[in-house]
């Protein structure tokens, strides 16, 4: 009976330091470029510094945090998504993602630059092994990122200085000094050239297969949308028929189903809509079940044509919701040119 009040006294000590012990080494924050702990995260964050460096030993503590993370991304709470990701410091495209989407929504668009370029950089895919992308498509995800961001803002060139000063007096020349005595000019440092990221040429993105059977090719891009939502080209070409072109969206909500029924383009021009199917996924005791619709926008390559140096931005109306999308013009020039 003593042994075991003294068991039931240590019991809940015993529960603190494991729990400390699980969680406290797979949660390490986030750290430097030069590999310093940081204290203000909020700041390292919005200067692109963070550094997400913990791996293996965190996975259970992401486990734990990933699907609110899941909701912060989805409800645009970007800064409170920063701080959920820094903390548990799990390194990992995803997690990088989310950085780079946290740091585009606040408006920092080089800190973005910086950790969409880590997550494709990263050797941890939340695909990898468990297919735990929480509904996110790397890397498309983050290429749709990168391309969303503003041209990187190119490093002035310094002050080339005047041919006069660089020519040396000849030997036993001497010098006549002013009697007004000048003052030393200043040297600043030239600046340090940003590194311009990678140039991603879109038309390698675009997915080309051959049905042997039926006799057809299909052409899909890539998806430029966001988070959960799935917005791109496809095609299809019978060998002996014209090319079948259609604007693919893929909607989920909790819950209910948008009945989506119509939609118009940014000039007013409605588009021929079908409705390809709706569906219920897994469901979960945290975010209930989501409900899937597919639609389909049957275009022509003349409309394409149209909009290819503008994009397309088109509504997209339904029974319960109503919804903008787009496709960037240079999806459209890179899916033109493939699908031919």
């Amino acid at each position: 009976m003593l042994l075991t009040r003294q068991l039931s006294a240590l019991r809940p000590a015993f529960i603190v330091v494991c729990g400390f012990m699980i969680y406290g080494c797979a949660s390490t924050g986030i750290q430097t470029p030069t590999g310093e702990q940081a204290t203000n995260v909020i700041e390292v964050f919005e200067r692109g510094e963070a550094r997400l460096n913990c791996e293996t030993s965190c996975s259970g503590a992401w486990g734990s945090a990933r699907i609110q993370a899941k909701r912060l991304y989805e409800q645009g709470l970007w800064k409170d998504l920063a701080i959920k990701v820094a903390r548990v410091g799990f390194k990992a495209d995803q997690t990088y993602f989310y950085l780079g989407r946290a740091a585009e929504g606040l408006g920092h668009a080089e800190a973005a630059r910086t950790y969409y370029k880590l997550g494709l950089a990263s050797s941890y895919k939340c695909a990898a092994i468990f297919n735990n992308c929480d509904g996110l498509v790397f890397p498309n995800e983050i290429m749709a990122g990168i391309n969303r961001l503003p041209a990187p803002v190119k490093a002035e060139k310094p002050a080339v200085a005047s041919s006069s000063n660089l020519i040396a007096p000849a030997e036993n020349t001497p010098i006549v000094k002013n009697t007004q005595e000048e003052p030393s000019p200043i040297r600043t440092p030239a600046p340090i050239a940003k590194v311009e990221p990678p140039q991603v040429d879109l038309r390698s993105t675009i997915e080309v297969s051959y049905d042997e059977f039926k006799k057809l090719t299909n052409y899909e891009g890539a998806n430029v949308a966001t988070g959960v939502r799935v917005v791109l080209l496809r095609a299809w070409k019978p060998d002996k028929s014209p090319m079948v072109m259609q604007i693919y969206v893929r909607d989920r909500y909790s819950y209910k189903w948008p009945f989506y029924h119509s939609a118009w383009d940014s000039d007013g021009v409605k588009l021929d809509t079908t409705l390809i199917s709706r569906n219920v996924g897994s469901c979960s005791r945290y975010s209930g079940c989501p409900h899937y619709e597919h639609i389909g926008l049957n275009v022509t390559r003349d409309y394409l044509e149209k909009h290819r140096r503008t994009g397309v931005r088109f509504k997209l109306s339904g029974e319960t919701e109503e919804e903008v999308f787009s496709i960037p013009a240079a999806h459209i020039d890179a899916f033109l040119e493939v699908a031919k």
